[in-house]
């Protein structure tokens, strides 16, 4: 999953995701998660309130208050980091997803300046 404050970005990185067979869907950035983050004893909660292990939409709604208004991009890769048996772009073990996608988005947007 992908979530974006920038819709440009976002767009550009799908692409290049799509290019070298590392494809994202892009996931809404939602004010409501912002609730769960709330906590008494801290300025912020790094997850649910009723969950403990992470959950993308969380971990993103976390993030964006770190980011002082300017463009982000979270990529969620959770369960994508390892793999049971050798697949077309890969071998057994870590996978290593996201970073031909971000190669490739770097490259595309190099070239584009």
């Amino acid at each position: 999953g992908l979530f974006s404050t920038d819709d440009a970005i976002a767009s550009q990185m799908i692409a290049a995701g799509e290019t070298v067979g590392e494809r994202f869907w892009r996931l809404p950035l939602d004010r409501a998660y912002d609730e769960g983050l709330q906590s008494p004893f801290a300025d912020l909660r790094h997850h649910a309130k009723d969950m403990e292990d992470g959950d993308a939409p969380y971990a993103a709604a976390f993030l964006r208050h770190f980011t002082e208004d300017r463009p982000w991009v979270h990529l969620d890769i959770a369960s994508k980091e390892l793999t049971d048996s050798d697949r077309p772009l890969g071998r057994q073990g870590a996978t290593a997803f996201g970073v031909q996608m971000l190669e490739e988005w770097v490259q595309v947007t190099r070239n584009m300046s």
